[in-house]
């Protein structure tokens, strides 16, 4: 059984766009993980921002209460 130029001319353009709609779905999805990656790392990079501030936060507290032990003491540096 042969085919007519139409008909391959049809088959190959349906695996042409199969092939398409299968490559842009691959290719959606692997955006998709460099965004939700991208995403991940800014949520680490606002939590250790974050965590730095608090750190920052603690060392001035502490650094005030032993400029008061030292008034107290008498301690000289």
């Amino acid at each position: 059984m042969s085919i007519t130029p139409e008909q391959f001319r049809e088959i190959i353009k349906e695996v042409v766009d199969e092939s398409t709609r299968f490559g842009l779905i691959s290719m959606n999805e692997k955006i998709d993980s460099v965004v939700s990656a991208l995403d991940g790392t800014k949520q680490k990079t606002d939590n250790h921002e974050i965590e730095l501030l608090s750190n920052q936060v603690v060392h001035d507290r502490f650094a005030g209460r032993i400029e008061n032990i030292e008034k107290v003491a008498k301690i000289t540096a």
